[in-house]
């Protein structure tokens, strides 16, 4: 967390190279369903990075909340959820351009998220997050736009 880089290590050759430059202060990274995109939390500049998998170009970062830390990705791949540990909000965004879908409020201070899609008893469509601080835990339960 003390870098603005994610790093490559080469098991083989036991080389550890520069692989993405992203915001200040990565902290989480979590790899898309078709394994085609990285995400990065960078905590200290309260952005996302959408970073290339394949040759690490960053192709966009977004401001998301203070300290972004965790992150959750939708089942389908079409939606991130970050935890704001400042700002204590969850944010979702769409990962295709990391535009913002909505931001929740939370506890003070969360840390971690879960993602569970689910539907509610009228039947439309939902999204169950769960975020968890030092003290509590929430579900936040988003009838949030589609992905």
């Amino acid at each position: 967390m003390g870098s603005n880089r994610i790093v490559k290590v080469d098991l083989a050759s036991k080389t550890v190279s520069t692989f993405a430059q992203t915001g200040d202060g990565p902290r989480e990274i979590l790899i898309s369903p078709n394994g085609q995109s990285l995400y990065v939390t960078n905590s200290k500049s309260g952005t996302v990075s959408k970073v290339d998998a394949a040759n690490g170009k960053v192709r966009i970062t977004v401001a998301t909340g203070d300290t972004p830390l965790s992150m959750a990705i939708s089942s389908d791949g079409l939606a991130l959820y970050i935890v704001n540990y400042q700002s204590s909000t969850v944010s979702k965004l769409r990962t295709s351009d990391l535009g913002q879908l909505a931001r929740m409020a939370t506890d003070s201070h969360p840390i971690g998220i879960a993602y569970e899609p689910t539907t509610v008893r009228s039947g439309s469509p939902a999204t169950a997050a769960a975020s968890w601080s030092s003290r509590t835990a929430s579900l936040l339960l988003c009838r949030c736009p589609p992905s």
